[in-house]
């Protein structure tokens, strides 16, 4: 390991397999950005989000597609951590596109069921209202 070299308090990864913030051209600090903004956001290191996904069989936890965390390659198999945004606890991993289908949803489920089975012409999805 070279003197330019940083190692990951949280995850261990070094500056040559993860990023690091940089100044004047050198890993700056002794946490990856995957952990810091993992820690921040979501109070999970890298390992710790990789476990959760690696609990799941590597799939979203609502359609079962294959997902990957931290690719960013593309948005149909990119993975991003759930939580509710009321209590921040966090729920699973999502592929991209059911955490954006979620966020429509989960604060009045009822009114948005009702008005997609309505759409979709689909009487027995409708939930009674009280």
């Amino acid at each position: 390991m070279s003197s330019d070299e940083h190692i990951c308090k949280h995850c261990g990864m070094s500056s040559a397999e993860t990023k690091f913030d940089m100044w004047k051209g050198k890993p700056r600090g002794y946490q990856c950005k995957r952990c810091r903004n993992g820690i921040r956001r979501y109070g999970l290191n890298t390992k710790q989000q990789l476990d959760l996904l690696n609990n799941q069989d590597g799939k979203c936890k609502l359609c079962d597609r294959p997902v990957d965390l931290f690719s960013g390659i593309s948005k149909s198999t990119s993975a991003v951590i759930d939580h509710c945004h009321k209590t921040e606890r966090v729920r699973g991993i999502l592929c991209h596109q059911c955490n954006s289908w979620l966020a429509f949803v989960e604060y009045d489920p009822e009114n948005m069921l009702n008005k997609i089975s309505k759409y979709l012409g689909v009487d027995k999805w409708l939930i009674e209202t009280k």
